[in-house]
């Protein structure tokens, strides 16, 4: 499955009749593998892993609590 766009914020995580998360929930995943990396991870490094557009990854981030975009479209975190 393909993720091209997000479930609106009221269905809190996962859109089951649609098959598409939220930013924020689809965020959570994005936080939770830049980390892992455990090296300075881009958009374009987030979109290829996630199969996803780079403004998925871009609005996810941004839509994040303790994320977001560095210089040079790094992905960032609060309390780093």
């Amino acid at each position: 499955m393909r993720i091209t766009a997000f479930a609106d914020d009221e269905h809190r995580g996962w859109d089951h009749e649609n098959g598409l998360p939220t930013s924020r929930y689809f965020g959570n995943a994005v936080q939770v593998w830049a980390i892992a990396q455990d090296r300075p991870v881009t958009v374009s490094d987030a979109a290829l892993a996630f199969n996803v557009t780079p403004d998925l990854i871009r609005r996810a981030v941004e839509d994040h609590e303790w994320m977001y975009l560095g210089s040079g479209e790094l992905i960032e975190h609060d309390g780093e």
